[in-house]
């Protein structure tokens, strides 16, 4: 379906539901403003579309671009960025449009999340202004009705847009984290495991669009979790960072 081009959005009370803000209004970024963008510097680039979104108060973030394979990326949150809850969504949606731009491409996104009310609010802002989204968003069974009830939210927002794939995962976050740790040579976090598993679930689908999993913690939050998924063990906490900084090279925080 085709979209208009500017979309206005009713502010509604979304106290109930983490009392997120909601731009009043999104303008669909041209072919003159996508050539401006292309050449920024990332923090001026993820500002101008904060104001795009009628946020610039928000501050800007340093998230990291990650390419794991030709056509697959991950995107790592900004994991010390202490935006105010309300401006979360849009703080994402900035750094999601922002990577966009990284890529440098015109091909669709395939945006795998795990679920959190703000991401998936930020990567529909992000669609508004034109970014190409395909939205997968992976839960488990406890917020699965939820997660729905977010996506309903959503579609009253915005009830052009398309429907948004939810993944309920459970156990085979282990074994995923293993595979991407043994064929791409990158440790998930728990939380984030769970985005690589709705990937999974998807992948070969749609073959001419880019893959992004939006990671939002890192392996050193549950660091004997994710050892125990990559088939090593550890006598404490302690004992777990060390392990996987030394055979996984991933930094402690």
């Amino acid at each position: 379906m085709k979209q208009p081009a500017v979309y206005t959005a009713d502010k509604r009370d979304f106290d109930e539901g983490g009392g997120l803000f909601v731009p009043s209004s999104f303008s669909r970024i041209g072919c003159e403003e996508r050539a401006k963008l292309l050449v920024m510097p990332s923090e001026e680039r993820e500002n101008y579309i904060l104001k795009l979104l009628g946020a610039e108060k928000c501050e800007t973030g340093d998230n990291a671009l990650v390419e794991l394979e030709e056509d697959v990326f991950v995107l790592e949150l900004d994991r010390g960025r202490k935006d105010r809850k309300e401006m979360q969504a849009v703080a994402f949606a900035a750094g999601l449009a922002s990577a966009y731009f990284d890529l440098e491409t015109e091909k669709k996104l395939c945006l795998f999340l795990p679920y959190e009310r703000a991401l998936l609010f930020g990567a529909v802002y992000a669609e508004t202004l034109g970014i190409p989204l395909e939205i997968f968003v992976a839960t488990d069974k406890k917020e699965r009705r939820e997660c729905e009830r977010t996506c309903d939210d959503l579609k009253d927002l915005f009830p052009t847009r398309g429907e948004i794939s939810v993944l309920t995962v459970g156990d085979e976050i282990e074994e995923t984290i293993k595979n991407f740790s043994d064929f791409d040579d990158y440790v998930f976090g728990l939380s984030s495991g769970s985005a690589a598993v709705a990937f999974e679930a998807a992948e070969g689908e749609d073959s001419d669009s880019l893959s992004v999993i939006v990671a939002t913690d890192s392996p050193m939050d549950n660091p004997r979790e994710v050892l125990a998924c990559l088939g090593e063990r550890a006598k404490d906490e302690d004992d777990a960072k060390k392990k996987l900084a030394t055979l996984f090279a991933i930094e402690q925080e």
